[in-house]
């Protein structure tokens, strides 16, 4: 290189290293991890006051280390509640940021819980809010609150004591594997709200009683729940939501069902496990299914699952066929011998039990006219002249379908004892 290029390569390097030193040398706008409040969770909630909206925005703040440091060694920190209102929801947010002594920052943040009012009065305002902020992640969960989100943080969490951390883990690894409920991410939740071919769904979330937070096999979660001025902010007395726990504990089942944009219904236990065994697929199940065969009960631990629909047109008539495939175990069966033949036997009686529960999730899917299993988007995808007949009255292609469902179980356990247990007692 000659001395001339060389005076040429340092005429353009080194404004460039001096530039680059006073940038690196700090930001005017940054801020330290200690003067942020890490927000967790945030609900929204809202009433009709005289004709106006009020919302009210609550939120889960991360305590500082320094006020968790009379806890045990390797327990997780708590949250902190605050609540706010306003006739907006971001006037209701910084309601209750007034109330904080550090600026909130929602990059932590791990989803939002939907008050049931919010899903039937005015979701898109909420949720067009909430996708607008920079620091909101595609995969923030969202949940819907059986009545007021702000219960639903109060309540705060039960194992891990951050009701956010356990959302989050249900939401990746329970929701679907248990047949509870669905888990659903902020990406998803909009893409659906925003197609026209599928509707949306939301995994529910209610506070009860601490004795009835068990998971109750039996109950209804089908029925209908009967459902200005900036007021200023409040702050929960308590550093942490566990005084709340004592008493109500959040319950996650069931599922929310949307039409458009509106909140239109819900899906009991059976509906919630037909819903799941059509529109998703199950890799690492916990799913226990009671059967009945020959006057006995036995369960059916469900491991993994897919499924297909499959549109088919005929005559200008359309119909579908929903092809479900199953793999589990049985390990509790009272007085089977599981040969081969004992084993098809109750192939088929685990079959007929999951085909009941499709049938239930797809005849809630008519009554409520949503089609939120995705019956329409199949046929979008396969047919796409057909769907496009019918234009914006796309739900009647499923709605007025026959469909059938065919259900091929298999049971691949059966524990480790392959004849029944033979008890020899006294009087024989």
């Amino acid at each position: 290189m000659t001395r001339k290029s060389r005076v040429l390569a340092q005429c353009f390097i080194l404004p460039f290293i001096l530039s680059s030193l006073v940038w690196c040398s700090g930001c005017w706008s940054s801020k330290e991890v200690e003067d942020l409040a890490l927000v967790t969770l945030v609900g929204m909630d809202l009433r009709i006051e005289n004709g106006q909206e009020i919302w009210k925005a609550s939120a889960l703040v991360l305590c500082p280390q320094s006020q968790t440091q009379g806890e045990q060694a390797g327990q997780e920190s708590r949250e902190r509640y605050y609540e706010g209102e306003g006739p907006t929801p971001q006037t209701a947010i910084l309601a209750y940021s007034r109330a904080m002594s550090r600026t909130p920052f929602y990059g932590y943040i791990s989803g939002y819980i939907i008050g049931e009012t919010v899903a039937q009065e005015n979701l898109i305002h909420f949720v067009e809010s909430a996708s607008r902020y920079w620091q909101t992640r595609p995969r923030n969960v969202y949940f819907l609150a059986r009545g007021q989100a702000s219960e639903v943080l109060k309540a705060g969490g039960s194992l891990d004591n951050r009701l956010s951390i356990e959302l989050t883990e249900f939401t990746d690894h329970r929701a679907t594997a248990t047949g509870r409920s669905i888990g659903v991410y902020r990406y998803e939740f909009e893409k659906w709200l925003a197609s026209n071919d599928r509707d949306a769904v939301l995994g529910v979330i209610q506070t009860v009683p601490a004795s009835e937070a068990s998971y109750k096999p039996g109950k209804d979660q089908g029925e209908e729940a009967q459902g200005g001025n900036e007021s200023g902010s409040k702050q929960n007395n308590s550093a942490s939501s566990e005084e709340s726990n004592s008493t109500q504990e959040n319950l996650v089942e069931g599922i929310g069902v949307f039409r458009d944009d509106k909140l239109v219904g819900y899906l009991n236990r059976e509906e919630t496990e037909g819903c799941l065994l059509i529109s998703r697929q199950i890799t690492k199940g916990e799913m226990a299914i009671a059967v009945e065969h020959d006057n006995q009960l036995f369960t059916y631990f469900l491991f993994k699952s897919k499924s297909k629909i499959k549109p088919l047109v005929n005559n200008g008539r359309i119909s579908y066929q929903v092809i479900i495939q199953t793999a589990g175990g049985v390990n509790d069966q009272p007085g089977f011998t599981l040969g081969v033949k004992e084993i098809r036997e109750l192939e088929t009686a685990v079959g007929e039990q999951l085909k009941a529960k499709a049938l239930a999730a797809i005849e809630k899917a008519k009554e409520y006219d949503s089609d939120f299993l995705g019956f329409s988007q199949a046929l979008h995808r396969s047919k796409p002249k057909v769907w496009k007949s019918f234009g914006s009255n796309w739900r009647q292609a499923f709605t007025t379908a026959d469909i059938e469902v065919i259900v091929k179980a298999q049971i691949t356990k059966t524990g480790k004892l392959g004849d029944k247990l033979e008890v020899k007692r006294a009087s024989e």
